[in-house]
């Protein structure tokens, strides 16, 4: 059953190339790689991705239907592994209940801890690496704009309901993306003395 669904998600996929693309989905694609041109990123409009490094950090911008519903997901991978593990998820749960259901380390920010759910083993080691004024405002845009976002010390993946029409929308997403690197982080990894 598993090779007639690949051929046929093959064959839809050569079809989906000789349709042309509405003129809502040409107007996204020119705002898409007008973004690309100026960022520096390259872009794929069959498939409607957008990739990368800015500042060091690899990113991947993407939409994706789901349900017959458009998401924009972005996904980054910083240009080295923070100082010490850990893992942010977006949660629903209460503030207060949080540390009831699970491990929950409170940086002591109250819309950060209220929207995220903090996991690692050095609890105090982390609670400085997170402590950060830009990180946290960066984190909290990212709870106002989708509950599905989770960092953890080696990248970052959200994902937006909608299908970031605009180079604004894009432009949020990638600076809010380099902002959690550049403060996790900091910039590239010094390649060191050339020999």
């Amino acid at each position: 059953m598993l090779d007639p669904a690949i051929d046929l998600a093959g064959w839809l996929a050569g079809r989906r190339y000789l349709v042309p693309p509405s003129p809502a989905e040409q107007a996204q694609q020119r705002e898409w790689q007008r973004f690309a041109d100026a960022s520096g990123l390259r872009f794929d409009p069959h498939r409607m991705t957008l990739w990368g490094a800015r500042d060091g950090t690899e990113l991947q911008v993407a939409l994706e239907i789901e349900r017959q519903a458009p998401f924009t997901s972005l996904g980054a991978r910083f240009p080295s592994p923070a100082p010490t593990a850990f893992r942010i998820t977006r949660t629903a749960t209460p503030n207060f209940l949080q540390g009831i259901f699970g491990q929950d380390i409170q940086v002591g920010d109250r819309a950060f801890d209220s929207a995220f759910n903090v996991v690692g083993q050095d609890d105090e080691r982390i609670r400085r690496l997170l402590s950060k004024p830009a990180l946290l405002q960066a984190m909290t845009l990212a709870a106002s704009l989708t509950r599905e976002v989770q960092v953890g010390d080696q990248g970052l993946f959200m994902r937006v309901g909608g299908s970031s029409p605009r180079g604004e929308n894009l432009d949020t997403l990638v600076s809010l993306a380099c902002t959690v690197s550049r403060e996790l982080v900091g910039g590239p990894a010094d390649p060191g003395p050339y020999r």
